[in-house]
C-alpha cells in the first residue's frame, strides 16, 4: 500500500512482477530496486523514510484481525524488541521459528486459545 502510494504521486505503477521481484530482498535491496524499477525520483533511503512515514499515520487506525486482542507489530524477545517484518537479519527467522513451532503445537492441541 505505501508503495503504491508513492508511485501514485509520480504517476507510476506498482506492478505485481515488481511486487514478486522485490520478496525476501533486504530493505535497502528491495528498496534500490523500488526505486530504479518505477524510475522515482528519490534515494533508496528517501523511499524507505516516506514507507516508514505512511505506515507510522496507517498503522493506528487498523483494525485487528478477527479474534486478535492486540496488535502484534512487535515480539519481546529476551528483553529485546523485534519487529515481525524485519527482513534484515536473523530476528525474522526467529520470529518465523517461533511462529512455526506454536502453529505447530497448536495443530497438535498443545496450545489452547
Amino acid at each position: 500500500m505505501a508503495t503504491e502510494q508513492i508511485g501514485d504521486k509520480f504517476g507510476k505503477t506498482f506492478t505485481w512482477d515488481l511486487k514478486v521481484r522485490q520478496m525476501g530482498l533486504a530493505s535497502l535491496e528491495y528498496a534500490s530496486l523500488i526505486v530504479s524499477e518505477m524510475e522515482l525520483p528519490m534515494t533508496p533511503q528517501q523511499y524507505l523514510d516516506q514507507v516508514a512515514e505512511i505506515h507510522a499515520n496507517l498503522f493506528p487506525t487498523a483494525l485487528l484481525m478477527p479474534g486478535q486482542k492486540t496488535p502484534s507489530t512487535q515480539l519481546e524477545i529476551n528483553n529485546k524488541n523485534i519487529k515481525s517484518n524485519q527482513r534484515d537479519s536473523s530476528a525474522s527467522c526467529l520470529f518465523f521459528f517461533f511462529f512455526f513451532l506454536i502453529t505447530i503445537l497448536a495443530s497438535v492441541n498443545c496450545i489452547t486459545t
